[in-house]
């Protein structure tokens, strides 16, 4: 592997034999070629530039900074070391293809494997995405000075409104119950002329209300009902300020069936207790 001191830290890897690096470069003997491009794969990634870059001054890169990288291990089972390894071999042929044949438009594909070196180093060091976004903001500042910061995603938040809903929605079959219905409202000020319409499965039911400023509760009488799932529907007229407004929801009541008491005969308890 071929190291470039002088000017900004690049990192290549060549299959050469008998060559004596001049004062610009330092070489890394491997002897495996897969260790070789693994290798070349963490260097090149925007965290060890970020390191280098912030170290050094890129005029004069001294020879010794690889003491001072913490550099894995190469584990040739070791599949994200594989990947890496791949990934290397993969830049280095688009490299040549670009800067040596001219193909220009080879550079976003060679742009795409260096952001996919960047998340596996990443993963390597136990970086997480949002610091591997901010090591490349940095390195991009220490190359081209102040950069201008994105307009961040403005979130819409839901505005609020009152919500209608059951205060006991299973209840047992076969069973006449009182049904509570709450009407909630998360406004500061109050919602006047309340007109609520609650539809259960025998029939309609209509209530007014003057104003209701944080909750109100409604009960209604339930009929006995067999088990099963059941929809109530439910409209709510209100106003709000001089703004005439509507909810309108089906709110599900679940009937479950009642469990059978088996009775114990004296065999029963001689059974039960020997």
């Amino acid at each position: 592997m071929l190291e470039k001191i002088s000017g900004k830290a690049e990192f290549s890897t060549a299959v050469m034999a008998g060559m004596i690096p001049n004062e610009k470069l330092m070489l890394i003997p491997f002897s495996n070629e897969d260790e070789a491009h693994f290798v070349s794969s963490v260097l090149n990634s925007s965290i060890i530039k970020l390191f280098v870059a912030s170290y050094v001054i890129e005029t004069s890169i001294s020879t010794h900074i690889t003491e001072r990288l913490r550099i894995p291990k190469f584990i040739a089972n070791n599949s994200l070391h594989l990947k890496l390894s791949e990934l290397s071999k993969r830049a280095h042929e688009l490299a040549k293809q670009i800067y040596e044949e001219k193909r220009d438009e080879l550079k976003e594909n060679l742009q795409q494997i260096e952001e996919e070196i960047d998340k596996l180093v990443s993963k390597l060091y136990g970086i997480t995405d949002g610091e591997l976004d901010e090591i490349r903001k940095c390195l991009k500042i220490l190359r081209e000075g102040e950069v201008e910061e994105s307009e961040e995603e403005v979130v819409e938040v839901p505005s609020l409104e009152p919500d209608v809903y059951l205060f006991n929605p299973v209840v047992q079959e076969n069973t006449p119950t009182k049904l509570g219905i709450i009407i909630t409202t998360p406004l500061n000020e109050p919602i006047g002329n309340v007109r609520l319409k609650v539809q259960l499965p025998d029939k309609k039911h209509e209530y007014l209300f003057d104003k209701i400023e944080k909750q109100e509760k409604q009960e209604l009488q339930l009929p006995a009902l067999k088990a099963g799932k059941y929809e109530i529907k439910v409209t709510m007229d209100y106003i709000i300020g001089d703004t005439n407004k509507r909810i309108e929801k089906t709110l599900t009541l679940f009937v479950k069936r009642l469990e059978e008491k088996k009775t114990m005969v004296r065999g029963d308890i001689e059974e039960l207790f020997g």
